[in-house]
């Protein structure tokens, strides 16, 4: 048999399930549902929650139109809350793969360069990529000379052929063929050199991006680290990768 409240035992029981929800103390989906119900007790002039029974209130209750101003209320109270807590679209992460050593001096003698340091230890315990959207160039299944794009030699070879990259830049930063960042290798110094940006219409260097590697990873990683979940694993490797800058 279902239990009737009366009308101070239904806004003490919501006074309790507001303070519940604004501590963090019931989750999304509860309050999803508690303000289901609440807005069809609002509009039926009954409450059912399963295992606290029936809460209802009748035309004749001298409180009825201050609980219903109550249920109103902490109705929207809830809709504020779902709206703050909206679940939030954590960015995805996707990293290529260790690599060899010797794909490393593979890749320097495909490109002709020298890579700094920072740049080969980077890419020896992750291999390239990063954030989806917004990878770093490096070397796919352990395979230097694999030169699909997202590659360094792949993207250094398309900017070389297609844009007139000089011979002393590796790309490690190519998107939407208007956004191209290379090591200039001819500036390498206690194992690191600058990242510059190449104009691909100019056909030059046309600004700095950081004066190292190590910035670079820093502050391209630092500036998405919000964005990443703390749940899969995924912001272990951000924190990991930040304190190996």
């Amino acid at each position: 048999m279902l239990k009737t409240y009366c009308h101070a035992e239904v806004l003490e029981f919501f006074d309790e399930l507001r303070i519940s929800i604004r501590n963090g103390n019931i989750g999304r989906e509860k309050a999803v549902r508690f303000k289901k119900e609440l807005d069809f007790a609002i509009e039926n002039k009954a409450l059912s929650i399963r295992q606290y029974g029936e809460l209802t209130w009748d035309g004749e209750c001298a409180t009825q139109n201050e609980l219903e101003t109550r249920l109103r209320e902490f109705s929207e109270t809830i809709g504020k809350y779902l709206e703050d807590e909206e679940p939030k679209a954590w960015c995805e992460l996707f990293w290529m793969g260790p690599v060899d050593a010797d794909e490393l001096t593979k890749l320097e003698v495909l490109l002709g360069q020298t890579l700094p340091e920072a740049f080969k230890r980077f890419v020896r315990e992750y291999g390239g990529g990063g954030i989806v959207g917004a990878e770093i160039s490096g070397i796919e299944g352990n395979d230097a000379e694999i030169i699909a794009g997202g590659t360094v030699f792949g993207d250094t070879l398309e900017c070389r052929k297609d844009f007139g990259l000089p011979e002393h830049l590796a790309v490690i930063y190519f998107h939407g063929g208007e956004i191209c960042w290379c090591l200039d290798t001819s500036s390498i110094s206690e194992g690191d050199c600058p990242v510059v940006s190449y104009g691909l219409r100019l056909g030059r260097i046309d600004g700095s991006v950081s004066p190292s590697f190590r910035q670079f990873l820093k502050s391209h990683f630092s500036l998405r680290a919000d964005d990443v979940s703390r749940e899969n694993g995924d912001y272990e490797a951000i924190a990991k990768l930040l304190g190996e800058t």
